[in-house]
């Protein structure tokens, strides 16, 4: 049995941790400054290549209705088709508290899943090669 370790799958997070300490919380946690320095951070995390293309969606929720100070998010991030696994456990719902970590717990989550992707695609490419694909659709008789 193959484990995250035997394939050493924490390159993403070894990358994108020089991000960490880069991005400042707004202190009046404007909705709108977050969301413009949460950009920031999505453009730098192409700083890992290996990253598969993919699908982030995010609810930023309000201290209350009506206000434009931030409460907490919600993010949900999938493969796109294209990059789509065998595995259907790759879609992640995380949700992250407003607070001077936002932007560090951002990071730290995105990058645990594009460990968590390269994990099931080296995993998919170990059992695709290990299929008898020369015999396929012949007899042995």
């Amino acid at each position: 049995m193959f484990s995250r370790d035997s394939f050493n799958v924490t390159e993403a997070k070894e990358k994108l941790a020089s991000l960490k300490g880069k991005f400042q919380f707004p202190e009046d946690g404007n909705i709108a400054k977050v969301n413009d320095e949460l950009e920031k951070v999505l453009f730098s995390m192409q700083i890992y290549s290996k990253a598969p293309k993919y699908v982030l969606t995010r609810a930023l929720y309000p201290v209350e209705d009506g206000s434009d100070v931030l409460h907490s998010a919600r993010f949900v991030i999938r493969p796109s088709v294209q990059d789509a696994l065998e595995v259907d456990e790759m879609k992640k719902t995380f949700h992250i508290n407003a607070n001077a970590e936002f932007f560090n717990n951002f990071i730290e989550e995105m990058a645990e899943w594009f460990d968590t992707y390269q994990f099931y695609k080296q995993l998919q490419v170990n059992v695709d090669a290990s299929e008898c694909r020369c015999c396929r659709g012949y007899s042995r008789a």
